[in-house]
């Protein structure tokens, strides 16, 4: 078994720390909190690092911290929470309606990301197909962008649906 590293040791103890911290309304709450924990420095950008490596990793670490929405917190809510993840990918959360909010609130932003990240790659690929010499790069490429474009359709269809819907259960 390969030995861990320095930095992977800091990672893994910030990581344990964080879920003594939470719940939180933003980024930089979590870093204020951490910093004065662990008696060190904790950037913002070092909990957005700390945040992606918690969710590729779920399962090793046990939790999660659910995806929240994308926007300015101006009304403080604790946004940013523990979820309980089992070996099996199970997720366990808080049930109260305010958590089952942030996850509907989180899903949608996170649709909402994806959608528009689809359809603008999928316009820079299609310039890129008329720009390849290749018939079958330029037909592998077109087809790429077409199923993109259909997942990007699939986005907003889907976060119309969730717009229509304001009950909190249906996402979470």
């Amino acid at each position: 078994m390969p030995e861990r590293s320095e930095e992977q040791g800091r990672i893994d103890y910030l990581i344990d720390q964080m879920f003594d911290v939470l719940p939180c309304a933003t980024r930089a709450e979590i870093a204020e909190k951490l910093s004065r924990r662990t008696r060190t420095t904790v950037t913002e950008g070092t909990v957005g690092v700390l945040l992606t490596i918690l969710r590729s990793n779920a399962e090793a670490y046990g939790w999660t911290v659910p995806h929240v929405k994308r926007s300015t917190n101006n009304e403080g809510d604790k946004r940013f929470f523990a979820a309980l993840v089992e070996p099996e990918g199970e997720m366990y959360l808080d049930e109260t309606p305010e958590a089952r909010a942030f996850m509907k609130d989180g899903a949608k932003s996170t649709i909402s990301h994806a959608t528009t990240s689809l359809r603008n790659e999928q316009m820079a690929l299609l310039i890129c197909v008329g720009l390849t010499r290749s018939r079958n790069r330029k037909a592998l490429l077109q087809e790429w962008a077409e199923d993109m474009a259909y997942m990007a359709r699939k986005g907003r269809r889907l976060l119309e649906a969730l717009q229509d819907d304001e009950t909190v259960a249906d996402v979470a």
